[in-house]
Protein backbone atom coordinates (compact mmCIF):
# COMPACT_ATOMS: atom_id res chain seq x y z
CA UNK A 1 0.00 0.00 0.00
CA UNK A 2 2.78 2.40 0.95
CA UNK A 3 4.73 1.46 -2.17
CA UNK A 4 1.66 2.12 -4.35
CA UNK A 5 1.06 5.52 -2.75
CA UNK A 6 4.72 6.44 -3.15
CA UNK A 7 4.67 5.40 -6.79
CA UNK A 8 1.55 7.48 -7.48
CA UNK A 9 3.05 10.48 -5.70
CA UNK A 10 6.33 10.24 -7.63
CA UNK A 11 4.44 9.77 -10.89
CA UNK A 12 2.21 12.80 -10.26
CA UNK A 13 5.24 14.97 -9.40
CA UNK A 14 7.09 13.76 -12.49
CA UNK A 15 4.08 14.47 -14.72
CA UNK A 16 3.70 17.95 -13.21
CA UNK A 17 7.38 18.75 -13.83
CA UNK A 18 7.14 17.50 -17.42
CA UNK A 19 3.98 19.54 -18.03
CA UNK A 20 5.64 22.69 -16.68
CA UNK A 21 8.64 22.06 -18.92
CA UNK A 22 6.52 21.55 -22.05
CA UNK A 23 4.39 24.57 -21.19
CA UNK A 24 7.51 26.75 -20.87
CA UNK A 25 8.73 25.62 -24.30
CA UNK A 26 5.34 26.29 -25.88
CA UNK A 27 4.98 29.74 -24.31
CA UNK A 28 8.51 30.80 -25.32
CA UNK A 29 8.51 29.12 -28.75
CA UNK A 30 9.00 32.36 -30.70
CA UNK A 31 11.66 33.68 -28.31
CA UNK A 32 13.58 30.40 -28.51
CA UNK A 33 13.93 30.87 -32.27
CA UNK A 34 15.81 34.12 -31.64
CA UNK A 35 17.83 32.47 -28.89
CA UNK A 36 18.80 29.71 -31.32
CA UNK A 37 19.95 32.18 -33.98
CA UNK A 38 21.94 34.24 -31.49
CA UNK A 39 23.75 31.38 -29.74
CA UNK A 40 24.39 29.44 -32.97
CA UNK A 41 26.55 32.33 -34.23
CA UNK A 42 27.69 33.77 -30.91
CA UNK A 43 29.44 30.68 -29.49
CA UNK A 44 31.88 30.02 -32.37
CA UNK A 45 32.36 33.74 -33.08
CA UNK A 46 33.39 34.38 -29.48
CA UNK A 47 36.13 31.77 -29.85
CA UNK A 48 37.89 33.86 -32.51
CA UNK A 49 37.28 37.19 -30.77
CA UNK A 50 38.79 35.94 -27.51
CA UNK A 51 41.68 33.91 -28.86
CA UNK A 52 44.30 36.25 -27.40
CA UNK A 53 42.39 36.94 -24.20
CA UNK A 54 43.62 35.60 -20.87
CA UNK A 55 40.00 34.79 -19.95
CA UNK A 56 39.99 31.88 -22.39
CA UNK A 57 43.57 30.66 -22.18
CA UNK A 58 42.09 27.19 -22.68
CA UNK A 59 39.24 26.96 -25.12
CA UNK A 60 37.57 24.32 -27.27
CA UNK A 61 36.09 25.27 -30.63
CA UNK A 62 34.61 21.77 -30.91
CA UNK A 63 32.59 22.26 -27.71
CA UNK A 64 31.31 25.59 -29.04
CA UNK A 65 30.37 24.10 -32.42
CA UNK A 66 28.38 21.34 -30.75
CA UNK A 67 26.38 24.02 -28.90
CA UNK A 68 25.79 25.87 -32.19
CA UNK A 69 24.61 22.64 -33.83
CA UNK A 70 22.18 21.90 -31.00
CA UNK A 71 20.68 25.40 -31.28
CA UNK A 72 19.72 24.67 -34.89
CA UNK A 73 16.83 22.67 -33.44
CA UNK A 74 15.18 25.91 -32.27
CA UNK A 75 15.66 27.50 -35.69
CA UNK A 76 14.54 24.57 -37.84
CA UNK A 77 11.77 23.21 -35.62
CA UNK A 78 8.91 24.23 -37.91
CA UNK A 79 10.73 22.99 -41.02
CA UNK A 80 11.42 19.47 -39.77
CA UNK A 81 9.23 16.47 -40.69
CA UNK A 82 6.35 15.89 -38.30
CA UNK A 83 7.79 12.60 -37.02
CA UNK A 84 10.99 14.44 -35.99
CA UNK A 85 9.08 17.26 -34.30
CA UNK A 86 7.83 14.74 -31.73
CA UNK A 87 11.39 14.62 -30.37
CA UNK A 88 11.60 18.40 -30.03
CA UNK A 89 11.12 18.47 -26.25
CA UNK A 90 13.91 15.94 -25.73
CA UNK A 91 16.19 17.83 -28.12
CA UNK A 92 15.44 21.10 -26.32
CA UNK A 93 16.23 19.49 -22.95
CA UNK A 94 19.61 18.31 -24.21
CA UNK A 95 20.28 21.70 -25.78
CA UNK A 96 19.52 23.73 -22.67
CA UNK A 97 21.53 21.36 -20.49
CA UNK A 98 24.46 21.81 -22.86
CA UNK A 99 24.55 25.50 -23.81
CA UNK A 100 24.09 26.86 -20.29
CA UNK A 101 25.24 24.57 -17.43
CA UNK A 102 27.48 22.18 -19.37
CA UNK A 103 29.28 24.81 -21.43
CA UNK A 104 29.69 27.31 -18.59
CA UNK A 105 30.93 24.77 -16.05
CA UNK A 106 33.25 23.02 -18.51
CA UNK A 107 34.84 26.30 -19.55
CA UNK A 108 35.29 27.24 -15.91
CA UNK A 109 37.10 23.94 -15.29
CA UNK A 110 39.34 24.63 -18.29
CA UNK A 111 40.19 28.14 -17.07
CA UNK A 112 40.65 27.79 -13.31
CA UNK A 113 42.26 31.12 -12.69
CA UNK A 114 39.48 33.37 -14.00
CA UNK A 115 36.38 34.35 -12.04
CA UNK A 116 34.75 35.53 -15.27
CA UNK A 117 33.44 32.03 -15.92
CA UNK A 118 31.89 31.86 -12.44
CA UNK A 119 30.02 35.10 -13.18
CA UNK A 120 29.08 33.67 -16.57
CA UNK A 121 27.60 30.60 -14.90
CA UNK A 122 25.44 32.73 -12.60
CA UNK A 123 24.29 34.73 -15.62
CA UNK A 124 23.50 31.52 -17.52
CA UNK A 125 21.53 30.26 -14.51
CA UNK A 126 19.26 33.28 -14.58
CA UNK A 127 18.92 33.01 -18.36
CA UNK A 128 17.60 29.49 -17.79
CA UNK A 129 15.35 30.77 -15.01
CA UNK A 130 13.75 33.29 -17.36
CA UNK A 131 12.40 30.38 -19.39
CA UNK A 132 11.68 27.60 -16.88
CA UNK A 133 10.34 27.29 -13.36
CA UNK A 134 12.85 26.83 -10.56
CA UNK A 135 12.43 23.03 -10.31
CA UNK A 136 13.13 22.42 -14.00
CA UNK A 137 15.98 24.93 -13.83
CA UNK A 138 17.66 23.04 -10.98
CA UNK A 139 17.20 19.69 -12.74
CA UNK A 140 18.66 21.05 -15.99
CA UNK A 141 21.65 22.46 -14.15
CA UNK A 142 22.23 19.30 -12.16
CA UNK A 143 22.26 17.26 -15.38
CA UNK A 144 24.48 19.76 -17.20
CA UNK A 145 27.03 20.19 -14.40
CA UNK A 146 27.34 16.42 -13.86
CA UNK A 147 27.82 15.92 -17.60
CA UNK A 148 30.51 18.64 -17.68
CA UNK A 149 32.44 17.08 -14.80
CA UNK A 150 32.19 13.63 -16.37
CA UNK A 151 33.42 14.90 -19.74
CA UNK A 152 36.27 16.84 -18.12
CA UNK A 153 37.39 13.77 -16.19
CA UNK A 154 37.17 11.70 -19.37
CA UNK A 155 39.34 14.15 -21.30
CA UNK A 156 41.85 15.08 -18.56
CA UNK A 157 41.74 12.00 -16.28
CA UNK A 158 41.42 14.18 -13.18
CA UNK A 159 39.11 16.78 -11.67
CA UNK A 160 40.09 19.76 -9.56
CA UNK A 161 37.36 22.26 -8.76
CA UNK A 162 38.40 25.92 -8.99
CA UNK A 163 39.08 27.61 -5.66
CA UNK A 164 36.75 30.47 -6.59
CA UNK A 165 33.91 27.98 -7.03
CA UNK A 166 34.56 26.33 -3.67
CA UNK A 167 34.64 29.72 -1.96
CA UNK A 168 31.36 30.70 -3.62
CA UNK A 169 29.43 27.55 -2.65
CA UNK A 170 27.94 29.18 0.50
CA UNK A 171 26.24 31.69 -1.82
CA UNK A 172 24.51 28.93 -3.79
CA UNK A 173 21.45 28.68 -1.50
CA UNK A 174 20.99 32.45 -1.78
CA UNK A 175 21.04 32.27 -5.58
CA UNK A 176 18.52 29.41 -5.58
CA UNK A 177 16.29 31.24 -3.07
CA UNK A 178 16.41 34.40 -5.21
CA UNK A 179 15.37 32.37 -8.26
CA UNK A 180 12.45 30.86 -6.33
CA UNK A 181 11.29 34.33 -5.25
CA UNK A 182 11.61 35.52 -8.83
CA UNK A 183 9.53 32.56 -10.00
CA UNK A 184 6.79 33.29 -7.46
CA UNK A 185 6.74 36.98 -8.39
CA UNK A 186 6.42 36.07 -12.07
CA UNK A 187 3.53 33.71 -11.31
CA UNK A 188 1.74 36.45 -9.34
CA UNK A 189 2.15 38.91 -12.22
CA UNK A 190 0.90 36.29 -14.68
CA UNK A 191 -2.14 35.53 -12.52
CA UNK A 192 -2.95 39.26 -12.28
CA UNK A 193 -2.72 39.59 -16.04
CA UNK A 194 -5.01 36.60 -16.53
CA UNK A 195 -7.49 37.98 -13.98
CA UNK A 196 -7.49 41.39 -15.66
CA UNK A 197 -7.99 39.83 -19.10
CA UNK A 198 -10.80 37.56 -17.89
CA UNK A 199 -12.53 40.39 -16.03
CA UNK A 200 -12.30 42.68 -19.06
CA UNK A 201 -13.67 39.91 -21.29
CA UNK A 202 -16.57 39.22 -18.95
CA UNK A 203 -17.45 42.92 -18.78
CA UNK A 204 -17.38 43.13 -22.57
CA UNK A 205 -19.57 40.05 -22.94
CA UNK A 206 -22.01 41.32 -20.28
CA UNK A 207 -22.33 44.64 -22.12
CA UNK A 208 -22.87 42.84 -25.42
CA UNK A 209 -25.53 40.55 -23.91
CA UNK A 210 -27.30 43.51 -22.30
CA UNK A 211 -27.32 45.36 -25.62
CA UNK A 212 -28.69 42.33 -27.48
CA UNK A 213 -31.44 41.83 -24.88
CA UNK A 214 -32.39 45.50 -24.83
CA UNK A 215 -33.63 45.52 -28.44
CA UNK A 216 -36.20 42.67 -28.22
CA UNK A 217 -37.32 43.81 -24.77
CA UNK A 218 -37.94 47.28 -26.12
CA UNK A 219 -40.03 45.82 -28.95
CA UNK A 220 -42.02 43.68 -26.50
CA UNK A 221 -42.59 46.70 -24.27
CA UNK A 222 -43.81 48.77 -27.23
CA UNK A 223 -46.13 45.99 -28.36
CA UNK A 224 -47.63 45.67 -24.88
CA UNK A 225 -48.27 49.42 -24.75
CA UNK A 226 -49.98 49.27 -28.15
CA UNK A 227 -52.16 46.33 -27.00
CA UNK A 228 -53.03 48.22 -23.83
CA UNK A 229 -54.18 51.25 -25.83
CA UNK A 230 -56.25 49.23 -28.30
CA UNK A 231 -57.83 46.81 -25.82
CA UNK A 232 -61.06 48.09 -24.13
CA UNK A 233 -61.10 48.36 -20.38
CA UNK A 234 -62.82 45.13 -19.40
CA UNK A 235 -63.23 46.22 -15.80
CA UNK A 236 -65.42 49.16 -16.84
CA UNK A 237 -67.91 46.73 -18.44
CA UNK A 238 -68.32 44.75 -15.30
CA UNK A 239 -66.13 41.81 -16.24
Amino acid sequence: MLATCSYKLIKSVFVAICNDYQSALDVNEKSLTYVGWFIAFYLPALHFFMQDSSVTSNDSLAVRLVGSFLCLGFILKNYCPRNLQSFYHIWAYITFSYIFPFFGFYMMLLNHEHNVWLITMVTHYFYTKLIFDWINTLILWFVGVCAAMSYYMLMHHSLTLPQSLLESLPLLPAVIFASIMFDNARKIVTQKRIYTAVTSNLKSQAGSIAHEMRNPLAQIHGSLQLVQLQTPDLNSNGY
